[in-house]
C-alpha cells in the first residue's frame, strides 16, 4: 500500500492539500481558492487506498478532510472561495471546542507521528517548527501569511511553498520514527488490534487490561465502572509496616508523611537533612546528591550503583499492592504473569514482546495517577511513590549510620549511588542481603570508574566497561522533543572531565555546526525577533515562535519580546546570526562562529563542579 505524508493549510480565502510519497520527490498538491476549486478532485484522491502520515493529522487535518467529504456534493458547485471560507469557518469552530468536544476522524488510514511520540502529553508537547530545529533540517520556516489573511494571486506560491516545506520535513521525521512506527505495526499484528497510533504508556495500559480480561474477564469498560474517586488520602493507611528508621531525621519524616493527608489542593513534600546531605521527597520520587564535583574510584575506594529491579511492579508484587476496584488476587497475578512472560520472551529473545510487556510492567504505576484511566486509584498510587521513597532511604540511613568511609553521591527514583573504601564493601553488600531479605526485593549493581555531578538533574557516570550515563547539562543527544541548543558545550564538558581533552580543542576542531546552534522557543505572549541593519537603517524582524541562532564575532542581536512591550537579550548583548532557513558554508571560518562564547559556557558549568583559575582560550 501506498504510504504518503500530507499537510493542510486553511485561510480565510484559501486551502491547499499537499503532499509526498516515501520516495518521491514530485508532490501532490489540490487548491480550493478564489482562483481553484479541486473538491472534487481532492475527495476522489482521498478514495485511494494509502496510509496518510501526519504531524497532529488525527486531531486536525484528516477532521478537516472528513468534513470536505462529507459537504463535497454541496462544495463542488459552490464557487473557490466560498468553499475555502466554509472550510475555515469550520476549523475556527473546531478549534475554539474544548477537546472532549470536538469530532474524530472516521479516516482509518491515518499515522499520526504526534500520537505516536505522546506530544499530546503536557510534559512533552512540541510542535513540528521545534522538531525541525532538533533534527537539523535547512528550512524551520514560519507562516509567511496570517491563516486569518485573505491571501492574493501572487501569494498563493508562497503558502504552497510553506505546506511542502511541512510535509517535507514532517517525512524526515517519519523517517526518524520508522523503529517506533515498526513496532507498532508489529504489536498490532502480535495483538490483532491496532496500536498504530498509541504512545508507549496506551500501549502498556492496553497489554495489562487484556492480561487482566483473560484472567478475570473483566474489560476496559467494567473496571472503570468500579472506579472510585478519594478525595482525600491518608498516607499513614499506605505506608508499610517495615518502614523504621534508626535516626531521628527520618524518624520526624515518617512521622510527619503518617499525619500527612493529600488531597487536590495539598502537595506531597518533604525535605530531609542527615550528615549534611539533603533527600527530597516529592509525588514524582526520591532524589538528593552530593556536592558538585567530580567523584573517582582509586585503589582504596569504589564508586558502586545500586539500582532495584523493576521496583515499583515488585513493590506492589511483594506488599499485594493493588488498585481497591480490582481483586487482589487478579492484580498481583496479573503482574506476575507478565513479569514471568517477559523473562521468558527475553530468553527465546522475542524483542517485540518482551518490550510489549515490559511498557505493561513500567506503565501502570502511572496510570494508578490518572482519573481517566482503568486503573485509577490514588492510594494505589501514593501507596507505590511513598514507599518506593522510604523504603530507598531506609537503605541510605542504614549504610550512613553502619559503614565507616562510605559517601552516597546520589539517590534518585529507583537507586542511589555511593564512594566507599573497599575494606567496607562486605559490609553494604551484608547490608544489602537484609534489605532484600526483609522488603522482598532485589538490588542490581554496577560500578563507575567516575561521577561528574552539578546537581541531581545534571551528571555525568562513566561505568568501568566504559559505558557513560549523561543527564541534564551532560546529554549530548537529546529527545527530539527537548531543546538541542549548544550541544558542542555539552560534548567539550564531557571530553575535557572523561578523556582530558582541553575545552579548546573540542571547541575548535569541532565541524559540525548544528552542535553550536541555539534555539528559542517562545512561550505564550512571546516571540522571536532579530534586529538588524539594511542600508543604514534599523529593521526588525519577528520570527514567531521558533528561532535558530548562531552566536557569532559580528552579525546582528536576537531577542525575545512580549505583547506587554518587555525586549530581552537572548545573548546577553552579543552577536549572533539567525538561521531559520540555513545553508552550510564551504568554508568553516566563514560562519564566524563566536569561540569565546562557548568557552564561556563551558568555563560556567566547569566551575561550578571543580572551581579553578581556569584560562580556556
Amino acid at each position: 500500500m501506498t504510504t504518503v505524508i500530507y499537510d493542510i493549510e486553511t485561510m480565510r480565502n484559501f486551502f491547499s492539500y499537499t503532499d509526498i510519497e516515501e520516495d518521491s520527490e514530485t508532490p501532490t498538491v489540490f487548491t480550493i481558492s478564489p482562483w481553484n476549486n479541486d473538491t472534487e478532485k481532492i475527495v476522489e484522491y482521498l478514495q485511494k487506498p494509502m496510509t496518510m502520515v501526519g504531524f497532529n493529522n488525527v486531531g486536525f487535518d484528516a477532521v478537516v478532510l472528513d468534513h470536505i467529504i462529507e459537504n463535497k456534493d454541496r462544495y463542488a458547485t459552490m464557487p473557490g472561495h466560498n468553499v475555502a471560507y466554509s472550510i475555515y469557518i469550520f476549523v475556527q469552530q473546531f478549534i475554539t471546542k474544548e477537546d472532549n468536544e470536538k469530532p474524530r476522524t472516521k479516516m482509518k488510514n491515518q499515522l499520526d507521528l504526534y500520537l505516536i511520540n505522546h506530544y499530546n502529553n503536557k510534559a512533552r508537547r512540541t510542535s513540528l517548527k521545534a522538531l525541525q530545529v532538533s533534527m537539523g533540517w535547512y528550512n524551520v520556516q514560519e507562516m509567511p501569511i496570517s491563516h486569518e489573511a485573505e491571501i492574493t494571486e501572487d501569494q498563493v506560491e508562497s503558502v504552497l511553498s510553506y505546506n511542502l516545506n511541512d510535509v517535507l520535513s514532517t517525512r524526515q521525521f517519519y523517517f526518524l520514527c520508522a523503529e517506533k512506527i515498526e513496532f507498532r505495526r508489529a504489536f498490532s499484528k502480535l495483538y490483532k488490534a491496532n496500536f498504530m497510533n498509541r504512545p508507549d504508556v496506551a500501549i502498556g495500559e492496553e497489554i495489562f487490561l487484556r492480561y487482566i480480561k483473560a484472567s478475570s474477564g473483566l474489560d476496559k469498560t467494567a473496571l472503570k465502572e468500579r472506579v472510585k474517586y478519594d478525595a482525600a488520602v491518608y498516607l499513614e493507611d499506605c505506608v508499610i509496616p517495615y518502614v523504621k528508621y534508626q535516626n531521628y531525621e527520618f524518624q520526624e519524616l515518617l512521622s510527619s508523611i503518617k499525619r500527612t493527608v493529600v488531597t487536590e489542593d495539598t502537595k506531597f513534600k518533604h525535605v530531609v537533612r542527615f550528615k549534611g546531605f539533603y533527600f527530597h521527597f516529592g509525588v514524582g520520587g526520591i532524589h538528593g546528591c552530593a556536592p558538585a564535583g567530580k567523584y573517582e574510584e582509586d585503589d582504596e575506594y569504589e564508586i558502586i550503583d545500586f539500582d532495584v529491579k523493576s521496583y515499583y511492579p515488585n513493590i506492589a508484587i511483594t506488599n499485594n499492592f493493588h488498585p481497591k476496584h480490582i481483586p487482589q488476587e487478579v492484580f498481583i497475578n496479573t503482574y506476575k504473569k507478565i513479569f514471568d512472560d517477559r523473562v521468558e520472551a527475553q530468553q527465546a529473545g522475542e524483542d517485540v514482546i518482551q518490550a510489549g510487556l515490559k511498557l505493561a510492567l513500567n506503565g501502570i504505576f502511572g496510570k494508578t495517577g490518572e482519573s481517566t484511566s482503568a486503573f485509577f486509584d490514588r492510594y494505589y498510587f501514593y501507596r507505590i511513590t511513598v514507599n518506593g521513597q522510604l523504603l530507598l532511604a531506609m537503605l541510605a540511613e542504614t549504610y550512613m549510620s553502619n559503614v565507616k568511609d562510605l559517601q552516597l553521591l546520589q539517590i534518585n527514583t529507583d537507586g542511589l549511588t555511593i564512594r566507599i573504601h573497599k575494606n567496607s564493601i562486605e559490609r553494604v553488600l551484608e547490608i544489602n542481603r537484609r534489605f532484600m531479605k526483609l522488603t522482598g526485593l532485589i538490588l542490581e549493581d554496577s560500578k563507575y570508574k567516575m561521577m561528574i555531578i552539578r546537581d541531581v538533574n545534571n551528571y555525568l557516570a562513566v561505568s568501568t566497561n566504559g559505558k557513560v550515563k549523561k543527564k541534564g547539562i551532560f546529554e549530548t543527544e537529546k529527545d527530539w522533543h527537548k531543546d538541542n541548543s549548544y550541544l558542542i558545550v555539552s560534548k567539550a564538558i564531557e571530553s575535557y572531565f572523561v578523556s582530558g581533552i582541553s575545552i579548546k580543542n573540542t571547541i575548535f576542531e569541532a565541524r559540525n555546526i548544528y552542535d553550536f546552534f541555539g534555539r528559542y522557543k517562545a512561550t505564550r505572549g512571546w516571540h522571536a525577533e532579530v534586529h538588524t541593519v539594511e542600508e543604514g537603517k534599523k529593521v526588525i524582524k519577528n520570527l514567531g515562535k521558533v528561532m535558530r541562532f548562531l552566536p557569532t564575532t559580528t552579525g546582528d542581536s536576537v531577542f525575545k519580546q512580549n505583547v506587554d512591550g518587555r525586549l530581552n537579550s537572548l545573548l546577553a548583548g552579543g552577536f549572533a546570526r539567525e538561521c531559520n532557513y540555513f545553508e552550510e558554508k564551504e568554508n568553516w571560518e566563514d560562519y564566524q562562529i563566536d569561540y569565546n562564547f562557548f568557552g564561556i559556557e563551558c568555563k560556567k558549568i566547569i566551575d561550578e563542579i571543580e572551581p579553578q583559575q581556569l584560562t580556556l582560550f
